[in-house]
């Protein structure tokens, strides 16, 4: 072996180890249970790519289109690049660490406490925005830590581009800019301003985001719409008291080092030059405090604070203290393992609601929390990864038995869009047709105006006798532990002409809430 490739595994050789242990237990793990009702509907929103939605950016359907163009309909496919995102993120938090001069030391203790993070995770686990959220605040930080200690303004242009992508992922980014730019100007750093290259990168970004925010005005911005909902339905019920114990919980087994890290950056002479990330960390976690947002919109702020806490530790717990980094290598590994089955599905779901109880018990209900403020028996993500396949079952069991006529008249309606991406996934096999449902973007795939004459209908639902002269159960889900355990599928039959007239009025109406009537530059101008 000759002395360069040695030189290259001595110092990149343990961070491409914890890079392929992530990826790899990530996939292993990703059949144990069925895919999420969120990656079911951004899998759906990839068969009709557009420059937004409803209720996410359009980035995420980009990447289930590429998944799925890459490595076919699997479960398997669509955890490839959340577990691809988790490595990534887990390589640039390390090259932060190398950013701030630490060495192997430092890179094993921040590495570890990623690595056994319960958020990250599950993070890394789910095909959702999140993941690579975090791994667009991480970049971030690692190009803000480039600008300083380089002072090359070019980096100003990767920083507004990276902002852009990472605006056409989750709107989130928001607040990581503008918590970044009220600590810069209040420190010396703000001096990194004066260079032709911040208006050329802001450019750069306002040119990657225009279409989506040309999307989101012309269909009279979905996401107003959908942060009024949020937080009727699901923000009203986070509690700030528990937002800041998830702060501690999230990260529980690096908890010792993103503290220390901290405290580096906020106390330490050394670390003055980065004290900025002690001060954006501060702010963006106010910011989010005060909005009531959920515990893990901050997820993208504790890796620099892990690198941060690994180099503490190699750096400054030395000579008599040096026994403290193996007790912190020691405390991440035995806490790990309490909230390993909270981050990776590694217990079905029996085993997981008895392991559920004795942590209630004995350490923290919280775990259990789902996003309506109640406890149960099961964490709300694997809760919402069961009972998709069989209620994809139950719908082919009564459309395949239909004959080829009444299929021809037949559709599909779905109450939200976790049941209307079970049948888009799980129902290809039995060759469904694509479901009408009046929740998030699938309103804008359902037709105007319905001539159908058979339809199978999933979910709950008290007006049948006002719409049809005929229907009939034909199953409901079964799995206790699905979040739709008990749902309905029913079958109906010759309908009556009221049905028409409120379909028609409904569309109308949810369809006219998204786009204008009026010319665009009329509207612009009002």
């Amino acid at each position: 072996m000759n002395k360069h490739l040695t030189g290259i595994l001595k110092e990149w050789g343990l961070i491409i180890v914890m890079m392929v242990i992530l990826v790899v237990v990530h996939l292993i793990f990703k059949n144990y249970y069925e895919l999420h009702r969120d990656e079911l509907l951004y899998i759906a929103l990839s068969e009709h790519l557009s420059w937004g939605y409803v209720s996410v950016p359009p980035s995420i359907a980009f990447f289930a289109a590429l998944s799925r163009f890459l490595f076919g309909e699997t479960a398997l496919a669509i955890g490839f690049f959340p577990a691809v995102m988790g490595a990534l993120t887990l390589l640039v938090t390390c090259l932060i660490v190398k950013e701030l001069k630490g060495g192997n030391v430092a890179v094993f203790i921040t590495g570890l406490a990623f690595l056994l993070s319960t958020s990250y995770l599950r993070t890394f686990s789910l095909f959702q925005p999140v993941c690579f959220d975090v791994f667009y605040w991480t970049l971030s930080a690692y190009l803000i830590i480039r600008l300083i200690n380089t002072r090359n303004p070019r980096i100003w242009v990767y920083l507004f581009i990276v902002w852009g992508l990472a605006f056409l992922n989750k709107y989130m980014i928001v607040f990581f800019v503008a918590g970044f730019f009220m600590v810069l100007l209040a420190t010396p750093l703000r001096k990194l301003l004066r260079s032709w290259y911040f208006p050329v990168g802001v450019l750069a970004g306002l040119i990657i985001i225009f279409p989506n925010l040309l999307w989101q005005v012309i269909h009279r911005l979905p996401v107003i719409h959908h942060m009024q909902e949020l937080r009727a339905t699901q923000l009203v019920n986070v509690e700030q008291g528990g937002f800041l114990l998830m702060q501690l919980l999230m990260n529980f087994p690096g908890l010792i080092v993103w503290i220390s890290g901290l405290v580096y950056l906020l106390v330490y002479k050394q670390a003055r030059p980065y004290r900025l990330f002690g001060y954006l960390y501060i702010v963006v976690l106010v910011l989010f405090f005060a909005l009531k947002g959920k515990a893990y919109y901050t997820l993208g702020l504790y890796p620099f604070l892990l690198a941060a806490g690994g180099y503490y530790f190699e750096k400054h717990v030395t000579g008599r203290m040096t026994f403290l980094r193996y007790a912190v290598i020691l405390f991440i590994i035995v806490f790990a393992i309490p909230g390993l089955p909270f981050g990776l599905p590694v217990l079905r779901a029996d085993p997981m609601v008895r392991y559920g109880q004795v942590i209630s018990r004995y350490i923290s209900a919280e775990p259990l929390r789902w996003e309506d403020g109640n406890y149960y028996s099961l964490p709300q993500d694997y809760a919402d990864m069961t009972g998709w396949k069989e209620l994809a079952e139950i719908t082919a069991g009564k459309y395949q038995g239909l004959t080829p006529w009444e299929q021809a008249e037949c559709v599909i309606f779905a109450e939200n869009y976790g049941e209307a991406g079970a049948i888009c996934f799980y129902g290809k096999k039995y060759g469904l047709p694509e479901p009408y449902c009046f929740n998030e973007s699938f309103i804008f795939h359902a037709p105007d105006h319905l001539t159908a004459t058979h339809f199978i209908k999933i979910g709950e639902s008290d007006d049948l006798p006002e719409l049809f002269n005929h229907y009939e159960l034909t199953g409901r889900i079964t799995d206790p532990y699905a979040r739709e355990s008990g749902l309905p599928v029913y079958y109906c039959w010759d309908p009556k002409p009221y049905l028409y007239r409120l379909w028609d009025e409904k569309v109308k109406k949810i369809k006219e809430r998204y786009k204008f009537k009026r010319p665009f530059t009329q509207n612009l101008e009002q």
